[in-house]
């Protein structure tokens, strides 16, 4: 009697099970997801020759780990002791670093699962999907309701309780393309288009209705880089990561000027998105006092100036949203940049910049060569890093494990798509 799985398929599915309630409570459960997923996978690991995006990667962890050790901002790697039960690493580079080396080991057992099998945990992952696709939907609709109820049922912290409602619809878009690509090879013909149509659709009006303007804007980017790629069958996926890659390495021109230029035009923003984009130019201003190097991990939890500790910016704020909400004892930058380029930039300097960029490069050429016979693939490949694009320039930490390590499951859940179907679409 066989006990353990043949591939790592099972314990994929195994995974997904969890996901729509792990979405609702934050993504916090994702990284112990993938932690675990990672040592579940080494069985299933096989040698493989590492390619120069993944050299390269390394080479991004290790610089962050040296600037998190030395670097001007370095904290003890280890905090606690081993015997008192209170160990762990305290390093936030330390952390990314282990999640990225799990995450890897879950990817490398997905890719050696065989081609043609994973049928029924391809169902079970898709079920679950369309689960939190349910959940997603009345979240929208009900959302006066529920907001109610929490607070009629006298929660604790219910603006979290609220966020993490919220949050829940990031999450359903980074698994939305396993959804988008069941629909491109295996409805029928007549009503394939009709169905994404719908799909994308009715999620772009739940956005609308949770105000979740990062998934309204990850799903624009989506369907432009699906339909970059079509359009493109053999350039597409390289073209998509090089800009990705250039982006990175430009940020702290156009973001900055892009904000001004808004400012000067005097666009109609939403005080959330002036309240960020007053907060990246602060951020710009870091990046050119430590080019090289940056600041250090997580240097800019340090960085609490206030608006008003700039009056020209507090009269600015106030003059478009008025003086009723308390601009002047607001931190002009919220903790982190919530822009990972420039968070890269301003806390790793030109030469981590230039390793994320590379890796980058690297990636989308070596998607391009192993899809190059897959156009289902490809837009679904296509659509994650869409979406992903749109979520790292607004909204995590880029050493946020939960938000990376969703990302993880939901690549994995594209390469167990892919390695199930054999045929060519």
């Amino acid at each position: 009697m066989r006990v353990w799985p043949r591939d790592f398929a099972p314990l994929l599915a195994f995974m997904m099970i969890l996901w729509p309630i792990m979405a609702y409570m934050g993504a916090q459960g994702f990284t112990a997801s993938v932690s675990l997923g990672g040592l579940l996978a080494i069985p299933f690991l096989r040698f493989q020759k590492l390619q120069p995006y993944a050299l390269i990667w390394f080479g991004f962890l290790l610089w962050t780990l040296i600037l998190s050790i030395f670097g001007s901002n370095a904290e003890a790697l280890f905090e606690g002791n081993l015997l008192e039960g209170n160990f762990g690493v305290n390093a936030p580079a330390a952390r990314f670093a282990t999640l990225i080396l799990a995450g890897m080991g879950v990817m490398i057992a997905c890719l050696q699962i065989p081609l043609g099998s994973g049928k029924t945990s391809l169902a079970v992952s898709r079920a679950c999907v369309i689960v939190q696709g349910i959940g997603v939907l009345i979240t929208a609709f009900f959302m006066t309701s529920i907001i109610g109820a929490i607070i009629s049922a006298g929660m604790s912290d219910p603006a979290s309780m609220l966020q993490n409602l919220l949050r829940n619809a990031n999450a359903f878009a980074l698994v939305l393309p396993l959804l988008l690509v069941w629909i491109w090879r295996d409805a029928p013909a007549r009503i394939k288009t009709l169905l994404a149509t719908s799909l994308i659709s009715t999620l772009m009006l739940a956005c609308w209705l949770t105000g979740t303007q990062a998934g309204m804007l990850g799903l624009l980017v989506m369907i432009t880089f699906m339909a970059l790629t079509k359009a493109l069958p053999n350039l597409g996926l390289s073209a998509i990561f090089t800009g990705l890659a250039g982006y990175v390495m430009v940020a702290p021109l156009i973001i900055p000027f892009g904000v001004k230029l808004a400012l000067n035009l005097g666009l109609p923003l939403p005080a959330s998105f002036f309240s960020r984009a007053m907060g990246w130019q602060l951020v710009g201003e870091k990046i050119s006092q430590a080019p090289l190097f940056g600041h250090g991990i997580e240097a800019s939890y340090q960085w609490t100036e206030l608006y008003s500790d700039r009056p020209a910016l507090l009269a600015q704020a106030e003059a478009r949203f008025g003086e009723n909400m308390g601009w002047a004892n607001y931190e002009i930058l919220n903790s982190h940049p919530h822009n990972m380029p420039l968070q890269i930039w301003v806390e790793t300097g030109f030469i981590g910049a230039s390793l994320a960029a590379l890796t980058l490069i690297f990636l989308g050429f070596r998607l391009q060569t192993i899809l190059r016979s897959r156009s289902d693939s490809r837009l679904a490949a296509a659509a994650l890093t869409g979406i992903c694009a749109v979520i790292c320039s607004v909204n995590y930490s880029m050493w946020n494990e939960a938000f990376w390590a969703s990302v993880t499951i939901a690549a994995a859940l594209l390469v167990l798509d892919y390695r199930k179907s054999s045929k060519r679409v």
